[in-house]
């Protein structure tokens, strides 16, 4: 439910700020994800979505796949300041 909030809180951002990006989630076939994705200007940003304390491993296969891309950890801590961007 944590995830579905904040990926919601953000989409919602999104619409007011007439944000014009796309946004996805990504999964490989061997189960690796990316909780959430934008896709703005041609660049890629990737989020992981933790509500607990465990640091996720860094997406190498996303990172690797998608050159220039980010990767970025939303938790309990700083979810507001990626709702309102």
């Amino acid at each position: 439910m944590w995830e579905n909030f904040v990926i919601m809180e953000r989409i919602k951002r999104n619409a007011y700020s007439n944000w014009t990006g796309n946004c996805y989630f990504w999964r490989t076939n061997t189960g690796a994800e990316i909780d959430y994705v934008e896709e703005s200007q041609g660049r890629l940003s990737g989020y992981e979505i933790k509500f607990g304390k465990k640091k996720p491993r860094r997406p190498n296969t996303f990172l690797d796949t998608y050159h220039g891309s980010s990767w970025n950890v939303v938790s309990r801590e700083n979810w507001m300041d990626f709702v309102l961007g």
